[in-house]
């Protein structure tokens, strides 16, 4: 898989490159949003999924998703955030869907499950198109996302 990984912590971002790569996938790494998005931007072979770092500089990983959805709006994007409720209620307010979560700390391993888990995303998918029905009950849409992933990363 090619993976864009955008997190301002350096030793985690290093820890990321390492678990993923160790499974053959090839990672690009940026340290805030605005590098990710330009990265994203200036690319012209695309990525099967981005991860983002929740609270990053210059551009947050929800600015940076917002913009990724406008160019590819089938992109797999999954967060990275030990604010799980604010990010989930972020991405069903800001981008109008809900997004995969992985909540901080978490044990490199669940990263190249979630990372690796194809199944997700038809799931993802479904429940998106009922979004609107649950909008303003995140409690229910996290428990909905809960069972959808596969490693409980959240």
């Amino acid at each position: 898989m090619r993976i864009l990984v955008a997190e301002d912590e350096i030793v985690t971002v290093e820890l990321y490159a390492a678990v993923l790569e160790e499974r053959g996938h090839k990672v690009i790494v940026t340290y805030d949003g605005r590098q990710c998005l330009n990265t994203y931007r200036s690319t012209n072979k695309p990525f099967d999924v981005v991860i983002l770092d929740y609270k990053m500089p210059l551009l947050d990983g929800m600015q940076v998703a917002k913009e990724i959805f406008k160019i590819n709006p089938d992109q797999r994007i999954i967060f990275t955030s030990a604010y799980v409720f604010d990010t989930l209620a972020d991405s069903v307010n800001d981008l109008k869907r809900v997004v995969e979560l992985i909540q901080k700390p978490f044990l490199p391993q669940l990263l190249v499950e979630q990372v690796e888990d194809a199944s997700a995303a038809p799931k993802l998918r479904d429940l998106n198109s009922a979004v609107k029905d649950d909008e303003g009950d995140v409690d229910r849409l996290l428990e909905r996302l809960k069972a959808i992933q596969k490693p409980k990363t959240i």
